[in-house]
């Protein structure tokens, strides 16, 4: 057998046997100089990543959407309206869930918005102050997020791990548990575990370094959860809706990250997940308000997750949502009706009605159907009866959940000193066909939630 083995070793050497091959390896540890050029980066990226950063321990960060903190009054006020709109269906609490600035995970400041730490934070804890003024319940989801392993967010990444989200789910539960809120609610167990290693980032900031360089990090991963429910919670219940629902971004949506069901696990309740990827901060909130019917039950507490670095009250979209609240004007009397076409450049008097002149912008809701489920915006010339005039476009919240409806304010209070309604005009529209007209019909009425 030994002397098997010596002819072998030598056939071997004397064919030349090849050694294992090399490859040489060059480690990343700086951005390219093209990623320090703002010019490199598209306008609409640059908000979102510029300048590009990269430390040492692989932690990519960049643009300059740490934190949304240009909130005016008039901003609260409407926020204020959307609560109250909100609650007068039926629901008794909205818990804002606004997750951390990413950065306070690694204190990765970056080019000087905030100059330490300490500062971001208090911003932060300022944020939620006036959330909470407004009306929202709100806790402190920093709390305990660098005690996350191997951290709360991707390193190169805008997501949150599943291990940040979980984190989140138990610190919403708890604040929800001192205010016992959930002691009405029936119990619902679920249990989650891990289940391989193989969920992959979405690769943000990395894959912005490719775009730009040529060249990336390696995709991190996390850990892959299921959850086990309670299949038998419920089963002789009231009601088999659940009473809590989750309103979200894809931190909420996608399951990658595991948040609805930790949720549910530290809550020990059900809840109903109505968050959509991509759809900013009112997507889900447009889907939910459009999907309700009228005999649906509202839910008793309603969980609004978004990004720290969102703003949830730019009136642009307030005011397509909160006359959603009681479904437009399908559910009011209307003061005047809609039958008209209009083409894409094509302005026109689109109203003029005696039966407007007697109010302010405020306190109107328009309602409009067009013809085309692609219909993507309307624009808007509003006259006032003192000679002055202001424009206005409303776009669809969300492309992938658009049916062709615009429901929308006139204005808000901030408007009101400008007089009364004179005319509306149509300045432009944007949909699917440039041959035909688009047709459109609705309704004008009160605004039932005007403040």
């Amino acid at each position: 057998m030994k002397r098997s083995i010596i002819f072998l070793v030598l056939a071997l050497m004397s064919l030349g046997v090849k050694a294992v091959p090399e490859y040489p390896i060059s480690i990343v540890t700086s951005v390219c100089s093209e990623a320090t050029i703002r010019a490199n980066f598209p306008q609409a990226l640059a908000t979102a990543a510029f300048p590009l950063v990269l430390d040492d321990d692989g932690w990519m960060s960049g643009g300059s959407r740490e934190l949304s903190h240009g909130f005016v009054e008039s901003d609260l006020k409407d926020l204020e309206r959307l609560l109250k709109a909100i609650k007068s269906q039926g629901t008794s609490y909205v818990y804002f869930a606004l997750a951390p600035p990413r950065t306070l995970e690694k204190g990765k400041l970056i080019h000087g918005e905030y100059s330490n730490r300490e500062t971001l934070k208090n911003a932060y804890l300022s944020l939620l102050s006036r959330l909470n003024d407004v009306g929202f319940l709100t806790s402190d989801l920093s709390k305990d997020m660098n005690t996350a392993s191997p951290s709360f967010y991707f390193k190169r990444d805008t997501h949150w791990r599943p291990e940040g989200a979980k984190i989140s789910a138990k610190n919403i539960s708890d604040a929800l548990s001192e205010n016992k809120i959930l002691n009405d609610i029936p119990l619902h167990s679920v249990e989650s575990f891990i289940n391989g290693y193989n969920i992959q980032s979405s690769d943000f900031f990395n894959q912005v370094m490719q775009d730009i360089c040529g060249y990336k990090l390696p995709t991190e991963h996390a850990p892959n959860y299921e959850s086990t429910p309670d299949v038998d919670a419920d089963i002789f219940g009231d009601s088999l809706t659940p009473d809590i629902s989750l309103i979200g971004t894809s931190y909420s949506e996608n399951e990658n990250y595991h948040f609805a069901n930790f949720l549910r696990g530290y809550l020990q309740r059900d809840i109903v997940n109505h968050s959509i990827s991509g759809g900013g901060e009112y997507g889900a909130w447009f889907n939910f308000f459009s999907n309700k019917s009228e005999d649906s039950t509202p839910p008793k507490i309603i969980i609004w997750e978004l990004p720290s670095y969102s703003h949830p009250a730019r009136y642009k979209h307030l005011r397509q949502i909160i006359p959603l609240v009681n479904n437009g004007c399908q559910t009011s009397e209307s003061i005047a009706e809609i039958t008209d076409t209009v083409t894409e450049k094509g302005k026109k008097e689109f109203i003029f009605d005696p039966a407007l002149f007697g109010f302010k912008a405020s306190e109107l809701v328009m309602d409009i159907q067009s013809d085309d489920p692609q219909a993507t915006s309307l624009s808007f010339r509003v006259w006032f009866d003192s000679g002055f005039y202001y424009d206005f476009t409303i776009d669809v919240i969300d492309a992938d959940t658009a049916d062709g409806r615009f429901v929308f304010e006139l204005a808000n209070k901030e408007w009101d000193y400008r007089g009364n309604i004179l005319a509306i005009d149509l300045l432009s529209a944007t949909y699917s066909s440039t041959s035909t007209p688009l047709s459109l019909t609705g309704n004008v009425c009160l605004n039932a939630f005007r403040g």
